[in-house]
């Protein structure tokens, strides 16, 4: 295994290249521990899920989740979504912020093009540290690209200099997401 990762994006069955994403990285031996399956699994109220939500619990698939933000060697993002390619919703953004935090880096397959559904401060904490960001496409890469991408990320530390503010916010924000799923 060179590296360990997961996928944030948009799971749904409109667009599934978050899917043809994993099937790549894990070509180039890299173990993608989310999306635990190969497809979505089932739709619930049109929210695609990759698990079966009668027997396993959204709010573990979602702690886990997070866990593997925070341990893994990188935390990549299939960010389009039909024809928007850079594609980042509130859920993506907010995980990419988590992952900063736990100075993680980045690997995004475009540059980010923030759906107005993003909170305005999560926006600017990631804009400001563009610079800090690995974009790769990846539909375009070969097996061999892309493990070289991947070991050359996983050996690149990151610091992107987040204040005690930024720290507490994010950390509010996903207490918050946790609370709603288990509410729910």
């Amino acid at each position: 295994m060179i590296a360990r990762t997961q996928i944030g994006g948009k799971y749904d069955e409109a667009e599934l290249s978050l899917f043809d994403l994993k099937r790549r990285l894990e070509a180039a031996d890299v173990e993608v521990t989310h999306p635990s399956s190969d497809g979505i699994v089932c739709t619930v109220d049109g929210r695609g899920y990759t698990f079966d939500p009668s027997t396993t619990s959204f709010f573990d698939i979602e702690t886990d989740y997070y866990r593997s933000i925070a341990e893994s060697d990188f935390h990549t993002v299939n960010n389009r979504f039909l024809r928007n390619m850079g594609y980042i919703g509130a859920s993506a953004a907010l995980e990419m912020t988590y992952a900063m935090l736990h100075g993680r880096p980045i690997l995004l397959m475009h540059q980010p093009d923030f759906a107005p559904s993003v909170e305005p401060f999560c926006a600017e904490t990631i804009s400001e540290r563009a610079d800090l960001l690995h974009v790769h496409d990846m539909a375009s890469m070969d097996t061999a690209a892309i493990a070289e991408a991947a070991s050359s990320i996983k050996a690149h530390g990151v610091n992107y200099n987040l204040s005690a503010k930024v720290g507490s916010w994010v950390l509010s924000r996903v207490d918050q997401l946790f609370e709603e799923i288990q509410n729910q």
